[in-house]
């Protein structure tokens, strides 16, 4: 499996940092994100601090917002985790992630994303929803 390396940035660095990119862009983050190749989720995940940073990509953002940081924390990590998936047979979970997914979510190709929006309240839900995909798609 493949190893990268990511980069963590402290709270305060990542929101300045974020800040200086927006102000050097002069545009919608809409507009910024789909030039590096990443889906909306996953920039907005870097945004927040929720994921940490691919390396290729930081140092891209570093040169847009023209600011070097070095107090970082380097972490190795999978880059991709590809899992063989056999189309499942139908049957009634089957049928219940259809509707979820047609109710309250999305499938991105171009990413090869699934989307399904909620609230926070409902994380038993969510729960729930995520061992449906587990056991029908492994």
């Amino acid at each position: 499996m493949h190893m990268a390396i990511f980069i963590k940035l402290k709270d305060h660095d990542r929101i300045k940092f974020f800040s200086l990119i927006k102000k050097n862009i002069n545009s919608s983050w809409e507009v910024f994100y789909p030039q590096f190749d990443i889906s909306r989720t996953m920039f907005f995940n870097y945004l927040s601090g929720r994921y940490s940073i691919p390396k290729k990509i930081f140092l891209k953002l570093e040169k847009i917002a023209n600011i070097k940081i070095e107090n970082y924390e380097k972490k190795y990590q999978n880059k991709y985790m590809e899992k063989k998936i056999v189309p499942p047979k139908m049957n009634s979970s089957l049928s219940e992630i259809f509707g979820v997914l047609n109710g309250d979510g999305h499938l991105d190709f171009k990413n090869n994303e699934i989307c399904v929006v909620g609230s926070f309240l409902e994380k038993n839900y969510f729960n729930y929803i995520k061992k449906l995909f587990e056991d029908n798609f492994n």
